[in-house]
């Protein structure tokens, strides 16, 4: 069976997450920044027990071993990232309990519960992104902290219609290091672009274009449906939620509610399109018809990569223009954006134009959210 994530990067013998930590203050801003959107003060992390799922290079965990836990497990079923991660945390493993384990995570077992579970960029595509994130939670303690990540087709659009350039410019066809080598310059004018990227082109490249998306994506409705009942939402990065409710009326089946982070989602979909704006929140079917639609273009470019069945640029144009017509921000510069991308579809002549619109459009892409369990 394939084993989404292992089977790829063990193939090309990557870690494609590594972080920018030339400077450790700024990474360790960036992280603690984080963690407080999440509703995780570093004190919380102090003396407690902490398990993280996919490590990859450890330099997260750098962060989150500095704040002094009392122990901390890894499970990563990457002998790289294994090895990479016991590297990095080696300054922190004399003053702090550290095991870190090479195993399947989905196959990871253990009879202790942990007050802090962490599982980023794992969850979405995996084959059964609710059954993986049923077993990542139990492994969290009564009143314990989960922090998974998700993505969703809005968020993803631009990321989407980036894959559909590169099938393009150099298919799948091409050997995948030199594929790499030519989409990583191709894609330079995108990542330029884009302030604050701190991942190296590359690896954006092969996590986001060379990698085949094995299982359905992951949203925070989703996640949020999967532990309704058994977890509250905590916060989530960025935080798109407006909580209203007088906490003295939180009691009872108000107390594990998880409708009012559900449907500041849906109220707040658009805005997951483009990083750059914070739409005014609008009507929930208005947003469902919106995802319907990113749907169709993501399943219609992951099918042309998987099957070789091409997705046309005339169909392509249409649903972008109907794309266009369910954002309705006329002569915003997402709509222009993807205006100006539709118009090269129809153009085409074996070359892309240079983007002056398109190339800054990036969504919000991976969403955090972290979670109580009651």
């Amino acid at each position: 069976m394939i084993k989404p994530f292992i089977d790829f990067y063990t193939k090309l013998d990557v870690i494609p997450t590594h972080q920018d930590i030339s400077n450790l203050r700024t990474h360790f801003d960036r992280r603690r920044g984080l963690y407080i959107q999440l509703g995780i003060p570093p004190l919380f992390v102090k003396g407690r027990s902490v398990l993280e799922f996919g490590p990859g290079t450890g330099q997260n965990a750098l962060f989150t071993a500095s704040l002094g836990p009392s122990d901390y497990t890894l499970v990563d079923g990457n002998k790289r990232s294994v090895e990479k991660t016991t590297e990095v945390l080696s300054p922190y493993a004399k003053r702090i309990p550290i095991k870190i384990i090479k195993k399947d995570i989905l196959q990871y077992r253990t009879k202790k519960k942990f007050d802090l579970v962490l599982c980023e960029g794992l969850i979405p595509t995996q084959l059964d992104p609710a059954s993986f994130l049923e077993h990542v939670c139990s492994f969290a303690s009564p009143g314990g902290v989960v922090v998974i990540t998700c993505m969703d087709s809005a968020s993803l659009i631009s990321e989407v219609l980036r894959r559909y350039l590169a099938f393009y410019e150099c298919g799948p066809e091409v050997e995948v290091n030199e594929r790499i080598a030519k989409l990583t310059a191709f894609f330079k004018p995108h990542f330029e672009a884009l302030p604050g990227m701190s991942r190296r082109h590359d690896e954006w490249v092969i996590d986001n274009i060379v990698h085949p998306w094995t299982g359905p994506l992951f949203s925070i409705a989703q996640a949020i449906e999967a532990v309704a009942g058994r977890f509250v939402v905590l916060g989530a990065s960025p935080n798109y939620m407006n909580d209203w409710r007088w906490y003295k009326k939180i009691i009872e089946k108000e107390a594990s509610s998880v409708s009012g982070a559900e449907e500041s989602y849906w109220h707040n979909l658009h805005s997951f399109i483009d990083h750059r704006f914070v739409l005014p929140q609008r009507e929930i079917k208005s947003n469902r018809r919106l995802l319907q639609m990113t749907d169709r273009i993501y399943q219609r470019v992951h099918g042309q990569e998987k099957t070789g069945k091409k997705y046309a640029m005339a169909d392509l144009s249409r649903d972008l223009k109907e794309l266009n017509a369910l954002i309705d921000l006329p002569k915003s510069r997402v709509s222009v954006a993807l205006e100006e991308y539709r118009k090269a579809l129809e153009g085409y002549r074996g070359t892309w134009p240079k983007f002056r619109e398109f190339s800054a459009l990036w969504g919000r892409g991976q969403q955090y959210i972290s979670f109580v369990k009651l």
